[in-house]
């Protein structure tokens, strides 16, 4: 008697709709368990080479917050990507396309993750802005504490070369450091507030608080480390309500921006 008592093959001629009800049985080899890994690699899988990295800029976002955060890299020889990207405590909101025409349809949304899975037909070596990602902060702190690459849901993976061989892809901050003061979260703002700022090397800078008179109500200074920082400002740093500017000095180099202080 024929073991084989269930439908192998589904034939469908001239699709023109979703057969989402059509069910046929399958025998999975190889891999069946998905356990296999790569010692070398941690737990990844597949014969890796050269690594896809997707950059993004990091920074200091407020609890409440909605933003949106572009990632970039370069898409030379490469066929396509997937993984899980972690968002900690940030909400996801939406998605924009940049070089890559990244849509929902190419997004799972999860408490605390996103999935990702995307292929193209490389053509042309491109680099640049790939897409957008817009969230809202659930607490305050720098993205690059909240956003990390995982296998968590969708195993972390990308497909580059002629034979399309597999590598890894990470999602990480540009290493490209500038000098940057950032806007103070919160603001307006009545008890404290956190002003975040980037240092292109470890050194002393100086942070002076002026009222709208040009008067000095503050200066605060310290030996920071390169990269991003936070200077915490209390209301009884300044005093009366109303707004303020503060200006950051490190070297030669200065930027200035205003806050609001409401009593």
């Amino acid at each position: 008697e024929d073991p084989w008592i269930y439908t192998e093959v589904l034939s469908i001629k001239d699709l023109e709709a979703h057969a989402m009800k059509e069910d046929f049985t399958g025998v999975k080899i190889g891999d069946v368990n998905g356990s296999w890994t790569s010692a070398a690699r941690g737990g990844e899988q597949g014969s890796y080479s050269d690594r896809v990295v997707i950059e993004y800029e990091d920074r200091f976002v407020g609890r409440g917050e909605t933003f949106e955060v572009d990632f970039t890299g370069n898409l030379d020889d490469i066929h396509g990507w997937q993984l899980t990207l972690g968002t900690g405590s940030l909400t996801y909101k939406g998605v924009k396309g940049g070089l890559i025409d990244l849509t929902q349809e190419h997004l799972g949304v999860f408490e605390g993750a996103v999935t990702m899975s995307w292929h193209q037909s490389p053509e042309a070596q491109q680099e640049g802005q790939l897409f957008t990602l817009v969230f809202e902060a659930g607490k305050s702190g720098y993205l690059s504490e909240m956003l990390k690459a995982t296998s968590e849901i969708t195993r972390r993976e990308a497909y580059i070369g002629p034979g399309k061989d597999i590598t890894t892809v990470d999602i990480e901050p540009r290493q490209g450091i500038e000098f940057v003061l950032y806007q103070n979260e919160p603001n307006p703002f009545t008890s404290t507030t956190n002003i975040p700022f980037r240092m292109t090397e470890a050194g002393y800078a100086e942070l002076s608080v002026y009222d709208v008179a040009g008067h000095v109500v503050k200066i605060m200074e310290g030996y920071f480390e390169k990269g991003l920082n936070l200077i915490t400002l209390k209301q009884s740093d300044l005093g009366a309500g109303g707004v303020y500017y503060y200006k950051l000095t490190c070297g030669g180099t200065s930027a200035t921006r205003h806050l609001l202080l409401i009593k």
